[in-house]
C-alpha cells in the first residue's frame, strides 16, 4: 500500500532566481512566482521557492519595465534574470548603440554620446536598457575603436560593481560572462586593462573568483604603469573578497615597491592599507625590511607607511633622519609617537639637522615634537 502511494505523491524541491531589479524600477518584491505547492522566501537579488514542479516569475511592479532571462525554472534548477525597460521605450538609446556599432571608428560626439546614454555619474543617471539596448552594448565591449571599448566599459561597471552607489543590489547577477570578462583583461588597449583592473576592485559576488584572481595576477605584470597601479590599488579590496590572503596580498604588493611610480608609489600606500587586515600576520622583522625598501625607492611614501606600523616598527635613528633630513613630508601623529617612544632618538636627529629649505618645517616639528626643559 506504502508503494501504491508514494507514486502519487509529489517531493517539493528549491527553485532559484538571481534577479537584478533595478531600484528605479522596484524589489523582489514585484516579482511573481507561479507554481504547484509553491512557499517562496525573497531577497535583495534572490527568489528562493519550494514548489513540486516548475515555477513561472512575471514582473508585477512599473508597467515600464519586465521580466527578461530564465523566467521558467525547474525544480532544483538556478535561474538569472532581470528587470528590464519594456522592448520599444528607449528607442534614443537603442539608435545610439546602433550607429556606433556599424562605425569603425567613433568620433567625439558619438563617444560623448554613448557616455550620456549609459555611464552613471554623481549628476547623471542614464536610461535603463531594454533587451535590445543590453545585447548592443555588450557587442560595443569588442568594437574595433578601442574609445568606444573603453566607454562602453565604464557603461558597464555599474552592473558589475558591487557598491551601494550601483543600481542594481549588490548580489544581483552580472550578465556577462567569463569569457567576455576575460577577454576584457587580455584587451590590447591600456586603457580597458585599466578599467578591468578598476572593475575588479569592486566586483559583485556574480564575478568568478577564479577570474578575478588570475585577472588581477595578470595585470599586476601589465607592460602599462597605469595598469599596474589601478591593479596594485584593487589588492586590499581583492583580500575583502577572498580572491586572496592577507599574506598573498602582501607579498604581491611589496614585490612591487621597488617599481617606479605609479605603480610602486601606490604599492607603498597598499601596504598601509593592508595593515588591518592582516592582524598580525607579518612578523615585526618583515615589516621593517618592508620600511627598508620603501624608503629605498619611495621615501616620501616612508611617513604614510610607518604611521600605518608604527606598534611594529622601532625606532631607528637612520630612517628619522632620511624622512626629517631628505623628504618633504610631515605627519604629525608620527612624530608623536617617536617624540612618546624615544625622545632621545629624535633630539639627535633634530639637532644634527639645518634645514636649507623650507626652514618652516623645523618649526612645525618642534610643535609636535618640543624640545626637554
Amino acid at each position: 500500500m506504502w508503494m501504491l502511494l508514494t507514486g502519487w505523491l509529489a517531493v517539493a524541491g528549491p527553485v532559484d532566481l538571481w534577479v537584478g531589479v533595478p531600484q528605479e524600477a522596484g524589489t523582489t518584491a514585484d516579482i511573481v512566482a507561479d507554481g504547484e505547492g509553491l512557499t517562496c522566501a525573497a531577497e535583495a537579488a534572490h527568489i528562493r521557492c519550494m514548489a513540486t514542479g516548475p515555477v513561472s516569475f512575471s514582473w508585477q511592479g512599473d508597467a515600464a519595465y519586465a521580466l527578461h532571462g530564465e523566467t521558467k525554472v525547474q525544480t532544483g534548477d538556478v535561474g538569472t534574470a532581470w528587470v528590464l525597460a519594456r522592448p520599444g521605450t528607449r528607442t534614443e538609446l537603442e539608435a545610439t548603440l546602433t550607429d556606433i556599432g556599424a562605425v569603425q571608428a567613433a568620433d567625439r560626439h558619438q563617444i560623448a554620446a554613448l557616455r550620456r546614454m549609459t555611464v552613471y555619474t554623481s549628476d547623471h543617471t542614464p536610461p535603463w536598457p531594454t533587451p535590445r539596448a543590453l545585447a548592443l552594448h555588450r557587442e560595443l565591449l569588442a568594437h574595433p575603436d578601442p574609445k568606444v571599448r573603453r566607454q562602453a566599459l565604464e557603461g558597464w561597471h555599474p552592473w558589475a560593481a558591487g557598491t551601494r552607489n550601483d543600481p542594481l543590489p549588490v548580489a544581483a547577477p552580472l550578465p556577462l560572462d567569463t569569457p567576455t570578462l576575460a577577454a576584457l583583461v587580455r584587451d590590447p588597449d591600456h586603457g580597458v586593462r585599466r578599467r578591468m583592473a578598476r572593475l575588479l576592485r569592486v566586483a559583485r559576488p556574480a564575478v568568478d573568483a577564479d577570474l578575478a584572481r588570475t585577472s588581477l595576477d595578470a595585470l599586476l605584470s601589465d607592460p602599462h604603469p597605469g595598469v599596474r597601479r589601478a591593479t596594485v590599488v584593487a589588492f586590499p579590496e581583492a583580500v575583502d573578497r577572498g580572491y586572496f590572503t592577507a599574506l598573498e596580498a602582501w607579498d604581491r604588493i611589496l614585490a612591487m615597491v621597488r617599481q617606479p611610480r605609479p605603480a610602486g608609489r601606490a604599492a607603498c600606500n597598499q601596504l598601509g592599507r593592508l595593515k588591518g587586515r592582516l592582524d598580525g600576520a607579518v612578523p615585526p622583522e618583515t615589516v621593517a625590511q618592508a620600511m627598508d625598501q620603501v624608503l629605498a625607492h619611495h621615501p616620501e611614501r616612508g611617513w604614510s607607511f610607518w604611521t600605518s606600523w608604527r606598534d611594529e616598527l622601532p625606532i631607528k635613528e637612520a630612517w628619522i633622519r632620511r624622512l626629517v633630513h631628505d623628504t618633504n613630508g610631515l605627519d604629525p601623529a608620527l612624530i608623536r609617537h617617536w617624540h612618546q617612544t624615544d625622545p632621545q632618538t629624535l633630539e639627535r636627529v633634530l639637532d644634527a639637522w639645518q634645514p636649507t629649505t623650507f626652514p618652516e618645517r623645523r618649526t612645525l616639528i618642534r610643535r609636535w615634537a618640543p624640545p626637554p626643559r
